[in-house]
């Protein structure tokens, strides 16, 4: 799945902060799915429209669903803030030369 993402289409481009405390405020889950009858694994929709409201919509049916593309983004962000937190403590860390 591909999403168009050309810069010749953006405007308005800012860096998203807080994708860490995004990522932490959300909360997996394991549940049965009426709709499939299958168990699996999956993020509440309803449970996470506080954290990442522009991620879920309402379906034809009215049921609420969330982007699961766009919400890697959050985790590409939250990765970044990781890796500098890390590097920043190995920097620190370092015995001086």
């Amino acid at each position: 799945m591909s999403t168009i993402a050309d810069d010749r289409l953006l405007q308005q481009v800012r860096d998203l902060q807080g994708c860490l405390n995004t990522i932490k405020a959300l909360a997996p889950k394991r549940a049965f799915n009426t709709k499939t009858g299958r168990e699996g694994i999956a993020l509440s929709a309803q449970g996470s429209q506080t954290a990442i409201p522009e991620l879920i919509s309402a379906g034809a049916d009215g049921m609420l669903q969330l982007d699961y593309a766009s919400l890697s983004v959050f985790l590409i962000g939250a990765v970044n803030e990781l890796a500098t937190r890390v590097e920043a403590l190995e920097a620190a860390a370092a015995p001086a030369a």
